[in-house]
Order: C-alpha cells, then structure tokens, then sequence
C-alpha cells in the first residue's frame, strides 16, 4: 500500500525513447492516495505549495554510487533514533532503538549483517525494475537521482514509532521512502509492490515536469486503487506466479474496473494491454496521463481508440480470462487450478429462464462497467446461435459477448466479438469440451465513482436468446 505523499516538480529523461523533458513545472498542493495506519504525521496533509528544484540532467551509471544519505524531517521531528543505518548504491536501511536489527538477523535468519543484507536485496530489486524492466529511473528525478531510497525497518522503533507496516511514498523533499517490518518474509513481492510505490511517485513528478499536472497522481480521486492495480501488475514482472495473494478474485470479475472491492487484482486490464500494445505503453500512460484524468481515459485516449475499439479491448480482456490467454498465463493458472488436472470453469454465472431460448441475467450479478460475467453453456448440436439485447436505461448502455471454445488442456478458440441485436453462431469441434459466454459491460459514456466505498456502481443487466444450448446451472 502507499501513503499520501508530498511529491514535487521535477524533470528528466522518460525511459524507452519517450524523449528529454527539458522545462521543469512548479506545482501546488500535490497529493497522492490517503494515508496508511502507521505513516508519518506529516504523511496525511500536503503543504500549500511545492518546492522547485534544479533539473536533473541524464546521469553517469558511474556516479551512482554518490548519492547522499538523508533522514527524513519527520523523524527528526521526532527525536527517533536514525543513526543506525546501512548503506548500498541505492537505499539506507534504517532501523530504531527497540529492536537490535543487526543481532536479530544474526539469531533468526543466521545473516552477519542483516540491514546490510536488506539494502544490497532492495538494490537487486531497484536494478530489476529500473535497468531491466525500464520503468522510472530514479537518475532521472531531481531528488531521487542524489539521495538513497530510505527503507525503515518498521517495528524497531520504540513508543510504537514507525509500527510494523507495509507502505511507501514520499518524505518531505519528495525523496522515495518505505516501511517494511523488520521480521517480513523477503520474498520479492511485497518488496516489489512497495518500491514501484516509490517509482511512481517520481513517475508522477516527470509527469507534472512534462506539462501534464500530475496525471494519476496529484489529487487524481483515481490515484488509489490504479496505484495500487499498477504495483500489483508490476509485481507480477518478478512474481508472475502470485495470482491469489494479488488479490484477484475469481467470483469478483462483474465487478466494475478499479472497484473498491477488486482493485488490488485489477492488474489484469494491464496484462491484455502489454500483450496487445507492449509493455512500453503502460509507462506512457504515466507519463502523459492529464491531471485528474481517470485511467480508463487515459488508456483510450493515449492507444487512440474510439468506443468501438475500446470495446473491442474490452472483450478481449474478458474473455482471455476463460483460461488466462497470457504470455503469463501456465504461471496463473498453475496459482488458480490448484489441483491441477484437465480444464473446469473455476467460476460461473448464473441465468434466469424467460421461457423458451430467453434468459436474463440477474441485477445482482449483472456486470458494472468494464466488469463481465462467464456463462458455461451446455450444447445439443454442432452449432450454438447467441444474440443480445441490453436491459439498461443507463445512458451510453453497450455491450460485447464472445464465444470461447475450450480443449481439457487450455487451448482455446474464440468467436468474434458481438454487440447488441448482433447474432454469434458458434461451435465446439472436435476434442474441445466447454464452450464459454462472455459478456462484457461496455458503456460507451464513462461513469466516475467515488473511491473508497464499497458496493458503489451500477449493473448493467442484459437479455439473451440462446439456440443450439442450454446455460449450465
């Protein structure tokens, strides 16, 4: 998770050929996502204005290791203790007056020098992300291209400073920090998460330095959950096989994009875009983002896509969650199908009987926007006809339903995409077992909700004709 952060204007070279941002921007009150149990004081306030400084210009990977050790003003406030500290290229890891970090990690995990072990594993993390994968570059940031990323090893402290948490943002000068608990399992999850909390922090202040006032940062009432979506997807790049514990959930997925209630395993909307458009474009929505812009606009508006190839998307990223069609997808699945096996729909949808070939699907499990249910339909014959018609008076109501053919060992055929009053004909051949309904909701006017409240949305209930099969109950 992330805190609510004070990040400033800066500017820098954007990764992977998205030019040199040469004008620095001067920013007001930018906040981020609210503020985590156990953050600094200062963390859920913003000042009134932010601070300019000087432009980073592009760095000597030789010049690295210069960088400046510095205690946030936080803890000075507060007469903690921050002079235990070890040092890498790229991080100080802090530890406080309660706890001896350096004699734990000898007795409980046999490591000589334990906060030394945590930043050289924390600068293999910052080198995976940073030179590998190519998100931010830190060399890039004003701040963060001249000091070390401080990583507190919370639960050290004594009178209950810095408690045990998992959370990052940024310090008073916009400088990257993290709180991890000292006796956490360092497994390049959690760590991961966190630390592309930090990247996009400096993310946010290239974006502002780029003209474009802080994009999914910077008050953006989005900033939480695709933040959050975002560290999951980026996660993901060093543990593709973490599905459950991202917080995807399978009996979830009519729920709207970025819901309070599915956001963390939201992540798989990036997934079909790196594999649709590459992996360099989700950078680029961070980059150009406009301010307050919620990222669904983002997407459209950077890929350039009108409603109908947005839909398109849409079906896409819906149905390949029939089987995980991923690049990626042997690793969940092997997360999702524990026991292993032939093909079995992990989660269905239910319909209601109209009478004859006519089905509805319940309000109560009707997808809210971008959300989509999965329906098992059971053929009597070679062909299946599917057609739809919307039962929403929500303004800019739409809809796309695909067809999947499935074989017992995952490979998959799909139908087109359908909208409403169009009919799919459809059918399985020979060795593929089940045959799969997906039906998106697409609306075509974008609807903005609150954040931070569950059970917000609307359904957007549909009818269906279906000949040649009957839905599975």
């Amino acid at each position: 998770m992330f805190r609510r952060l004070r990040t400033l204007p800066a500017s820098g070279r954007r990764r992977r050929g998205l030019g040199l941002v040469l004008a620095l921007a001067t920013a007001g009150v930018l906040t981020g996502p609210a503020a985590s149990a156990g953050a600094p004081p200062g963390s859920a306030t913003t000042p009134e204005t932010a601070t300019a400084y000087p432009l980073a210009t592009e760095s000597d990977p030789g010049t690295r290791a210069d960088k400046q050790t510095r205690a946030p003003q936080f803890m000075v406030d507060a007469g903690a203790e921050t002079g235990n500290v070890a040092e890498s290229e790229h991080f100080a890891v802090r530890w406080g007056d309660a706890v001896d970090a350096v004699a734990w990690g000898r007795e409980n995990r046999g490591i000589d020098n334990y906060p030394q072990w945590v930043a050289d594993h924390m600068d293999e993390i910052y080198a995976y992300y940073v030179d590998e994968v190519g998100f931010v570059d830190p060399a890039d940031h004003p701040v963060g291209s001249q000091y070390r990323i401080n990583l507190h090893l919370c639960g050290t402290w004594s009178g209950d400073f810095l408690p045990p948490a998992n959370w990052a943002g940024g310090d008073d000068i916009g400088l990257g920090h993290m709180c991890l608990p000292y006796d956490k399992v360092w497994d390049e999850w959690v760590e991961s998460h966190e630390f592309n909390h930090v990247l996009q922090i400096y993310a946010v202040d290239l974006n502002i330095a780029a003209g474009h006032g802080g994009g999914w940062g910077a008050g953006n009432t989005a900033a939480g959950p695709v933040w959050e979506a975002h560290a999951n997807y980026m996660a993901r790049m060093k543990r593709p096989e973490v599905v459950v514990g991202s917080g995807y959930i399978i009996d979830r997925q009519h729920y709207r994009w970025l819901s309070q209630e599915t956001y963390y395993g939201d992540w798989m909307l990036f997934n079909t875009i790196r594999e649709l458009y590459g992996p360099d474009v989700i950078d680029q929505f961070w980059y150009e983002a406009e301010q307050g812009e919620h990222p669904i606009d983002t997407v459209k508006r950077v890929l350039g896509l009108d409603h109908e190839a947005f839909a398109a998307l849409i079906a896409e990223y819906t149905s390949r969650q029939v089987v995980y069609d991923f690049v990626d997808g042997d690793l969940i699945r092997g997360d999702l199908w524990t026991g292993g096996g032939d093909y079995r729909p992990l989660h269905t949808d239910p319909l209601q009987s109209l009478g004859g070939d006519r089905y509805r699907i319940a309000d109560s499990d009707a997808p809210h926007q971008y959300g989509h249910n999965t329906i098992q339909l059971n053929p009597s014959g070679d062909q299946v006809s599917v057609s739809l018609t919307g039962a929403s008076d929500l303004s800019g109501a739409d809809w796309r339903f695909r067809l999947a053919a499935v074989s017992p060992d995952f490979s998959v055929r799909y139908s087109e995409a359908f909208g409403p009053g169009e009919t799919a004909g459809f059918g399985l051949q020979g060795g593929e077992t089940h045959l799969m309904l997906v039906v998106a909701a697409t609306p075509s006017e974008h609807r903005n909700y609150p954040a931070g409240q569950v059970g917000v949305g609307d359904p957007f209930p549909y009818e269906l004709t279906i000949q040649g099969a009957s839905p599975a109950q």
